[in-house]
């Protein structure tokens, strides 16, 4: 989409509602100890009036899990370099890449041959990122790099990503954020999304491991 169009096509709250969506689906899964773990543009897909649905659960794992999927360079959080247990933080790294990438209109790290650099480690050691243009809101700015700490824990939790931006975004666009989680449904992750509407501990009724098998047999099957 963003390859395809013209950045003029969608006002800054818009693509900013886009993320919004994005962050509202993340805050669902880390709720119920599950990382996404390849978060990016390809895996958001969009309706006609740009709502998103975060989909390809291939790379969801259990939060403090040694096992590491193959993930995408371009959106992958530094720490998938050392030996340690992942936690929610790689997934909050990738969306901030994904916010930079709609405010920007550009892929990320476009001029860079990902087979010839290793991005992730050079985001690392060189502090690699790419400029925040120069006509993106400040607030959105200090959000974005906030999400691209290379330290895990000095970036937000999905529920402050969420906080800071509702304060960028039109009351409309409030709204929309608020609405249940924006996973791409599934009949066994149903009864997990109305718990967690209802403000209740998903993780002491359900196996999250159970929820993982279900998005990952969705994930295989769908064709949307």
């Amino acid at each position: 989409f963003i390859r395809k169009q013209s950045s003029q096509l969608l006002s800054i709250s818009q693509k900013t509602q886009i993320i919004g969506y994005v962050i509202t689906a993340l805050a669902f899964l880390h709720a119920v100890n599950l990382i996404h773990g390849d978060v990016k543009s390809a895996n958001i897909l969009l309706d006609n009036v740009c709502r998103a649905k975060l989909s390809d659960f291939d790379s969801v794992v259990e939060t403090g899990s040694a096992l590491k999927h193959s993930t995408t360079l371009r959106w992958m959080a530094p720490e998938y370099l050392d030996d340690t247990p992942l936690t929610p933080a790689v997934d909050i790294y990738s969306a901030g890449v994904c916010l930079w990438e709609v405010v920007a209109w550009k892929r990320p790290f476009g001029d860079i041959d990902s087979w010839q650099v290793n991005i992730p480690n050079e985001v690392r050691v060189n502090n690699l990122r790419e400029p925040i243009p120069a006509d993106c809101p400040s607030n959105i700015a200090k959000l974005i790099t906030w999400c691209w700490k290379t330290a895990a824990h000095e970036r937000p939790s999905a529920k402050e990503m969420q906080d800071e931006l509702r304060k960028c975004l039109t009351p409309w666009v409030k709204i929309n954020i608020d609405a249940k989680s924006n996973l791409m449904e599934t009949p066994q992750n149903a009864p997990l999304q109305a718990e967690y509407a209802q403000g209740t501990n998903p993780t002491q009724s359900r196996n999250s491991g159970d929820l993982a098998k279900g998005m990952l047999s969705y994930g295989a099957n769908s064709k949307g």
